[in-house]
């Protein structure tokens, strides 16, 4: 049995507990449990620091862990015989004390981001956008000890003004990045994982010749999906949800994966599909190809409408400047104009001199643009054109003997958002994010998903097993 100290929350120790019914519960993806009791007197004798086991100070459970009291009861079954009753659960529960506020609706409209700003999990040069950085503002007796550089960088948008810091990361922040937290109780840190680089082998084999008792494998059909909706949260351009169509080779919102089910369909059927996953294949370099090229068109559209010289506004170099900066400039030396009077003609003819350059500046940009745009119309319109359609390419009847094997769902992820102030190349790279989420998504779900029940002997008391 582990030793049991009583100590403050500065996890100074006040004495050593003798504990009975112990029982720890270690949980993967929740806060840890511990409960036990401790007795007023024991063989007639008083026992130390029972009147010290008050609510809010902390349990070290030696070899387990740090744990807050957070429920008490005591218990009279005699007048010699009181007892107290404790409950409590690992430090990571004090977070969902204490609450986080700086996302949803506080941004502003004339901000960096364009009102709802968009946040990624850890960023050491952008702290007041990255979420870890905010977490350990609230807490500040927490660390970060490791962040998964697979999901560090990636920004998102969030509608929590007011949430618990627990249940944002374990929740919200956890499904939206598909990574999962580990909280060191010893060391008051967060951990954050892709789930498929958590964890490793403890080379434990259970079969049923030593451990294994049974194993029950449930599966349910209505869990299987093979064609996805991917929609993510508001595009400002539209206000409606924003979708994949402009970067999906299907040429639509929706992703296909009927691999559970050719098993089960005709040899034409299973021709028709592998001909629509060729078709895609083929198309998909030519199509990523365009797709570089279309954001590299937008990215030097952005230059001709919004491009600062290096050296600053004060810089009269006009062919250094974007449409909006010489708009500006038109308007600055017109407003100078209108107020000089007759007797400064001298200035006014400097002023006029200087904003007929920059008007000629202007009439060339917006020939640049229109260049520029009939470009990106070009390349849309060739993307357009290597698009693959399903329907179009298995024919009406082969279209018809899918129908069986079509199990639709919708996948929406409000953290993907397009706001006013994003550049057409960033709206672009949003796009193919949330289709690459969508895919990774449809992956899971396009076959059964199982759940297993496992009966098991007590291994864990087993010598040969002592180590793990």
């Amino acid at each position: 049995r582990p030793e049991v100290y009583l100590c403050y929350p500065t996890k100074e120790v006040i004495g050593t507990l003798k504990t009975f019914d112990l029982q720890t519960d270690l949980m993967a993806n929740s806060a840890d449990k511990a409960e036990c009791n401790v007795y007023k007197v024991s063989n007639g004798e008083d026992i130390k620091f029972y009147d010290d086991i008050t609510l809010g100070k902390y349990l070290h459970i030696y070899g387990v862990g740090w744990f807050r009291i957070d429920d008490l009861s005591i218990v009279n079954e005699s007048k010699n015989d009181e007892y107290k009753e404790i409950s409590a659960s690992s430090l990571e529960s004090e977070l969902d004390q204490t609450y986080l506020t700086s996302f949803g609706s506080l941004g502003t409209d004339d901000d960096e981001q364009g009102g709802l700003d968009r946040y990624c999990l850890y960023n050491i040069l952008d702290q007041e956008h990255s979420i870890l950085h905010i977490f350990l503002q609230k807490n500040p007796g927490w660390s970060i000890r490791y962040v998964d550089p697979e999901i560090s960088t990636e920004y998102r948008s969030f509608q929590e003004d007011s949430v618990a810091s627990y249940t944002f990361l374990t929740g919200t922040i956890s499904e939206t990045y598909e990574c999962f937290f580990v909280f060191d109780s010893y060391e008051r840190s967060v951990s954050a994982f892709k789930l498929k680089n958590l964890g490793k082998d403890t080379g434990i084999t259970l079969n049923y010749r030593n451990v294994i008792k049974s194993v029950t494998m449930k599966s349910d059909e209505s869990d299987i999906k093979t064609v996805l909706t991917v929609a993510g949260g508001n595009d400002d351009r539209t206000n409606t949800p924003l979708g994949i169509i402009d970067v999906n080779i299907g040429g639509t919102n929706q992703i296909y994966n009927f691999s559970w089910y050719t098993q089960m369909m005709s040899d034409e059927l299973k021709a028709g599909l592998q001909k629509y996953s060729d078709l895609c294949k083929t198309n998909s370099a030519e199509y990523q190809n365009k797709m570089t090229s279309l954001k590299t068109l937008y990215e030097e559209l952005n230059e001709l409408k919004n491009k600062v010289p290096d050296e600053g506004e004060d810089n009269t170099d006009w062919t250094k400047f974007g449409l909006r900066e010489l708009q500006e400039k038109s308007q600055i030396y017109w407003d100078k104009i209108k107020t000089l009077l007759d007797s400064e003609d001298t200035k006014r003819q400097e002023y006029n001199t200087t904003r007929q350059a920059i008007e000629a500046e202007i009439t060339v940009r917006n020939n640049q643009i229109d260049v520029k745009n009939t470009e990106i119309n070009n390349t849309i319109t060739a993307i357009q054109n290597l698009t693959v359609s399903l329907p179009n390419v298995l024919g009406s009847d082969l279209y018809k003997e899918l129908g069986p094997y079509i199990r639709e769902d919708t996948m929406t992820d409000d953290s993907y958002i397009v706001t006013n102030t994003m550049t057409d190349a960033e709206i672009l790279e949003m796009q193919k994010s949330l289709l690459e989420h969508g895919q990774s998504e449809l992956q899971k779900v396009c076959s059964p998903q199982f759940t297993l029940d496992i009966d098991l002997i007590n291994f864990t008391v087993d010598y040969d097993y002592k180590r793990f």
